[in-house]
């Protein structure tokens, strides 16, 4: 994730997005059992600690994800998380094998995003 974050920052959005998601993560609201404070700027997601990238892939990345990076981005990120998160509690058979397709479809079109 911190790869894909950089490669973001460093050729796809410019500064003003980059504060404004930044933004977005400082308002975050999270319940109290979820400890995980996103302290540094999303030019800094290399040192984001695990729970802050799995907060980011599993919960918070999509709404602020589809608000602030253009739509390619946007919905190569949606695929990328929804498969990250039916193969993180996965339900049947059926689903895992769904997330196995959508995470080779998004690498398969990682080169071209």
């Amino acid at each position: 994730m911190p790869s894909l974050i950089k490669r973001w920052c460093q050729s796809t959005i410019d500064r003003s997005t980059i504060r404004s998601i930044d933004s977005s993560l400082d308002q975050l609201r999270l319940p109290h059992n979820v400890n995980v404070p996103f302290l540094d700027s999303m030019l800094n997601a290399s040192q984001w600690k695990a729970k802050n990238n799995r907060l980011f892939v599993l919960n918070v990345g999509v709404p602020i994800v589809t608000l602030h990076l253009p739509q390619l981005l946007a919905s190569h990120f949606l695929l990328y998380s929804m498969a990250v998160k039916m193969l993180h509690a996965p339900e049947s058979i059926e689903e895992i094998n769904l997330a196995e397709d959508l995470m080779n479809y998004y690498c398969k079109t990682a080169g071209l995003i």
